[in-house]
């Protein structure tokens, strides 16, 4: 008699695994689960298939890692930046633009005109905070990643008061 299941994209799928369908079996928690009934019964050949399709199951999922590595590692990643509005020597994008308006409401001047320029200023900042541990220094990085972010949150951010309460932001 077969086994209760339900029919997903027309194939029959069990409900548990057993010795019959262990074969094709890709559930690892309900593998394990008659792995653990068939030791319990003393069934050791079940116990067995159980645990080659288990190794089984892990060599496939490593293949497959190592596939998505190999893929990963072929992608071109500085091409990609590049066509990217967030990097690159492009100019910021309009939402970029805007943040850097709005931060002028708040008596903040930012006169950046590409990515690159703003992208630079952020990571040459944070070497020199990591040496210095400046305040001011952890704030004007802040302000240009949510410039960098673009106009989404900034109102909600400085209108807060929340920018010179580091304690509330930066972890020691």
């Amino acid at each position: 008699m077969p086994s209760m299941g339900y029919i997903i994209m027309g194939k029959l799928m069990t409900e548990f695994v057993s010795k019959d369908n262990l074969h094709t079996a890709t559930d690892k928690d309900k593998i394990r689960r008659l792995m653990a009934n068939a030791e319990r019964l003393g069934e050791f050949g079940v116990v067995e298939k159980c645990s080659q399709r288990l190794e089984q199951l892990k060599n496939s999922s490593l293949q497959k890692e190592l596939k998505m590595n190999s893929a990963v590692s072929k992608i071109d990643l500085t091409y990609w930046m590049g066509m990217n509005t967030y990097y690159g020597n492009v100019p910021l994008n309009q939402s970029m633009r805007a943040a850097q308006t709005n931060l002028k409401n708040y008596n903040l001047s930012y006169d950046f005109e590409t990515c690159n320029q703003l992208i630079d200023q952020i990571y040459g900042d944070i070497t020199e905070y990591r040496l210095t541990k400046k305040d001011d220094l952890a704030i004007r990085i802040f302000d240009m990643i949510q410039l960098w972010g673009g106009v989404m949150g900034i109102k909600k951010f400085y209108f807060s008061g929340l920018r010179h309460d580091l304690p509330k932001w930066l972890p020691n």
